[in-house]
């Protein structure tokens, strides 16, 4: 585990761990004081950035495969983690005590996201669905009808957590709406092979996904075709997929990782 300068590009200090293992997930405190990281083998790791300080002795009873998924509470009280046999957990920050399982163990949640406000835990399972989980209740709130065919692989939520887009293993992207009840969701698709990644705007008015030639396709609100969207075309044509994105909070850029393992230069402007 290494700590990078965002601004220099280069290392700070020495590498936080060594030997941990395949790190699958990681992901900063909100105060941006402290990082955990989840690994292939079910483990979860925490530091201390200030000086490298382990928060968190190792968590190894809790889930026994990979744990893909780690997403903080606002407060930084708690953070949530996700694994590929379809367990979430919920636990305290910083001691890292395991605070019981999030959602119904029925659900097999694949992918999960604490809300803005951190009044709920959304969750993609693997029949297609999304979940609303209360952190506080510990119970469920509400459940969508049927959208993906098959498991719901990434969440992205606007920050009025209203908007919500999902990437399933049919790789299509579904919007949703995060009403009482959850309506059906809106289909979106890419135009060449599936879609390879999700982000959305702060406002929940632009989504941006990728196909598997590296294209970025983005949906606005009043300004795009609903099912084939905008397209923009990568800065290289040898790139590969896209893999991972980000829209900037003032919806003005959507950056772009793709399987070249590259992501400077990426960044594409939504004017």
């Amino acid at each position: 585990m290494r700590l990078w300068d965002t601004e220099s590009g280069t290392q700070i200090g020495p590498p936080l761990a060594e030997g941990i293992g395949d790190v699958l997930s990681v992901a900063f405190s909100p105060d941006g004081t402290g990082l955990i990281a989840g690994t292939g083998a079910g483990k979860i790791h925490g530091w201390r950035l200030a000086d490298g300080e382990a928060l968190l002795t190792g968590i190894t009873d809790v889930h026994t495969s990979d744990v893909w998924s780690l997403t903080f509470a606002p407060s930084g009280d708690w953070f949530a983690t996700v694994s590929s046999g379809g367990t979430s957990a919920l636990f305290a920050y910083p001691d890292g005590r395991f605070e019981g399982r999030a959602f119904d163990p029925e659900d097999h949640v694949q992918s999960a996201v604490f809300t803005h406000n951190g009044a709920g835990l959304v969750g993609g399972s693997d029949d297609g669905r999304v979940h609303v989980w209360d952190p506080t209740a510990r119970t469920t709130t509400a459940v969508s009808p049927a959208g993906h065919t098959g498991k719901v692989w990434e969440i992205a939520l606007s920050s009025d957590d209203r908007h919500l887009a999902t990437l399933g293993r049919d790789q299509t992207v579904r919007l949703w709406t995060l009403n009482q009840p959850i309506a059906t969701a809106e289909d979106r698709r890419v135009a060449a092979g599936g879609a390879k990644g999700v982000a959305i705007g702060a406002d929940g008015a632009t989504v941006a996904a990728a196909d598997e030639n590296g294209r970025v396709y983005l949906w606005r609100a009043g300004r795009s075709e609903p099912e084939t969207g905008d397209v923009i075309k990568p800065f290289a044509e040898d790139a590969g997929q896209a893999t991972r994105g980000a829209i900037s909070p003032d919806g003005t850029k959507v950056a772009t990782v793709t399987t070249d393992g590259h992501a400077e230069g990426q960044v594409h402007s939504l004017g």
